[in-house]
C-alpha cells in the first residue's frame, strides 16, 4: 500500500515539473516512435527503487502521444497486482499532461509557409491556432520558414516565431492566443507549463498596480480565473513591496475588454515604492485557472416554443426563459435567469459561454449572428438578454428558429499555476 502511495507521489511530482520545464530531447518526434521499449518500462514501473520508476515516467512523458499507446498496451498483459497499478496510475497523468501539460512540438520544414507551420501546430497542440482576419496568411506573400524543431514546448515555439513573422501571438478579447498584424508586446510574460501569464505594472501617485492575466494553450479552455497569491514581491533594489491593504483582489471577467468582450485581469494592490525606482526586481506567486475538462451540448429544437428550463453550469443555475421575435422578425432574443448569488465573476462567465459557445439556426442549418447581449437585475435574480439578427444566405434569408445549442462544460477542474517575473517596468499610467 505505501510502495503504491509512494508510486505516486513520485509520479505526480514528475508531471508537475514536466508541466513547468522545457523538455529535452532525448526521443525522435512521435511519428518516429520512442526509443524506450515496453519491456523496459514494464522493468521500471516493477522496480522498487522509487527513482526508476520516476525515471520510467519521465521517458514517458518525453514520448508524447506514444506514451498513452505504450501503457495501454501494457494494461492488455498478466501484470502483477502492484505493477498494474503502477502502471494505471502512470497513464491517468499521462492523460491528464496531454490534457492540461505543455504540448511539445516538433517541426522539420523547408520553406513552408506559415499557414502551413501553424497548421501542424494547430494539429500537435489539439487545438486550432486561430487567426484574425480569418485568412490573415493568404493576405500578402509572407516569408517561407525553415524550422528544424524537436519537442519544444508550444509557447516556446510561438514566441520564436512571432517576431520572424512580425505578428502577434496573443489577444485581449478573449484572452487567448490569436495571431495578428503587429508586434506590440506585452510588458512582462512567464511560462508556466501549457499556461502564458503577462504582467502590467503601473505606479500611481499613492499606489503601485500590478495586474496579471493568464493564458492556455488553444486546448484548454479557461473558464475564469482567480486565488492570486503573491509570495515574493522585491522592487529592483531588493526592498519588499508592501500590500496596500493587506489583501489582493481578482477582478475576473469583470473588465470589458475591445468590442464589449471580457477579459480576465487579476490585480494584486501595493504601496508605491520611492520615486527613484523604476522597476521591480522579482514578483513571484500563484493564480487558480478554472478549467473545463470537458463539454456537454445543452440542445433545444423548436425555440419558439420552448418552456422554461434549468441546468447547472458550473455550479450555476441558468434558465432559458424564452425566445421572441421582434415586429419585423429579423431579430429575435433570448431570454435567460441566473440566481443573485451568480452575479459577477461567474454572471460574466455564462455571458462569455453564450457569446462563443451558443448557437441559433433554421431548419435548414443556417445560422443566425450572435448580436448583443446584455444584464439588468430582476425580482429573482439577473436576466440576461442575448439578441440574434437573422442572415441573408446566397438563396434567401435565414427562416424560423429550429434548434438552440449551447457547448457548456460539463466538469470544471482548478488549476493552481505558478509564476515568477523578473526585471518588470513600472509604468506611468498617464503616459
Amino acid at each position: 500500500m505505501y510502495r503504491v502511495l509512494a508510486t505516486c507521489l513520485a509520479l505526480a511530482c514528475v508531471l508537475a515539473f514536466a508541466s513547468t520545464t522545457p523538455a529535452q530531447s532525448t526521443h525522435p518526434s512521435t511519428s518516429d516512435g520512442p526509443r524506450v521499449s515496453s519491456d523496459e518500462l514494464l522493468k521500471e514501473f516493477s522496480d522498487p527503487d522509487w527513482r526508476q520508476r520516476r525515471q520510467g515516467m519521465q521517458q514517458l512523458l518525453q514520448a508524447g502521444d506514444e506514451a498513452e499507446v505504450i501503457l495501454t498496451a501494457l494494461l492488455r498483459r498478466d501484470l502483477a497486482q502492484e505493477t498494474r497499478k503502477n502502471v494505471e496510475t502512470a497513464l491517468h497523468l499521462v492523460r491528464d499532461n496531454r490534457l492540461l501539460g505543455p504540448s511539445l512540438i516538433s517541426l522539420h520544414v523547408k520553406d513552408a509557409s506559415p499557414g502551413q507551420v501553424f497548421a501542424d501546430i494547430s494539429g500537435q497542440c489539439h487545438g486550432a491556432v486561430p487567426c484574425e482576419p480569418d485568412d490573415l496568411w493568404n493576405q500578402k506573400a509572407w516569408p517561407k520558414l525553415t524550422l528544424d524543431v524537436d519537442r519544444r514546448p508550444f509557447w516556446q515555439v510561438v514566441q520564436d516565431l512571432a517576431p520572424r513573422l512580425g505578428v502577434e501571438y496573443l489577444s485581449s478579447d478573449p484572452d487567448e492566443v490569436r495571431i495578428s498584424r503587429g508586434s506590440n508586446r506585452p510588458d512582462s510574460v512567464c511560462v508556466s507549463g501549457a499556461f502564458l501569464l503577462t504582467a502590467n505594472a503601473m505606479g500611481f501617485p499613492n499606489r503601485l498596480v500590478i495586474d496579471l492575466a493568464v493564458y492556455g494553450e488553444p486546448k484548454i479552455s479557461i473558464l475564469r480565473s482567480g486565488g492570486l497569491k503573491v509570495q515574493e514581491g522585491l522592487d529592483e533594489t531588493g526592498k519588499p513591496l508592501l500590500p496596500q491593504t493587506g489583501r489582493f483582489f481578482g477582478r475576473g471577467f469583470g473588465r470589458f475588454g475591445r468590442r464589449g468582450r471580457f477579459g480576465r485581469p487579476l490585480s494584486a494592490l501595493f504601496q508605491k515604492p520611492p520615486d527613484t525606482v523604476s522597476r521591480l526586481g522579482k514578483l513571484k506567486g500563484t493564480v487558480s485557472a478554472f478549467v473545463a475538462t470537458g463539454t456537454a451540448t445543452w440542445e433545444v429544437t423548436d425555440p419558439i416554443s420552448m418552456a422554461s428550463t434549468t441546468r447547472v453550469i458550473d455550479s450555476i443555475p441558468v434558465t432559458l426563459e424564452d425566445l421572441t421575435a421582434n415586429a419585423r422578425k429579423d431579430v429575435y432574443e433570448l431570454q435567460l435567469m441566473i440566481p443573485w448569488s451568480a452575479r459577477g465573476v461567474q454572471q460574466d462567465e455564462i455571458m462569455e459561454l453564450i457569446r462563443n459557445r451558443m448557437k441559433l439556426v433554421d431548419a435548414a442549418g443556417r445560422p443566425f449572428v450572435f448580436s448583443a447581449i446584455d444584464s439588468r437585475s430582476a425580482a429573482d435574480g439577473t436576466e440576461i438578454l442575448v439578441d440574434f439578427s437573422a442572415t441573408q444566405g446566397a438563396n434567401a434569408m435565414t427562416g424560423k428558429p429550429a434548434k438552440l445549442t449551447w457547448e457548456v462544460p460539463a466538469e470544471v477542474r482548478e488549476l493552481t499555476v505558478p509564476f515568477e517575473f523578473k526585471d518588470l517596468l513600472i509604468n506611468d499610467p498617464w503616459n
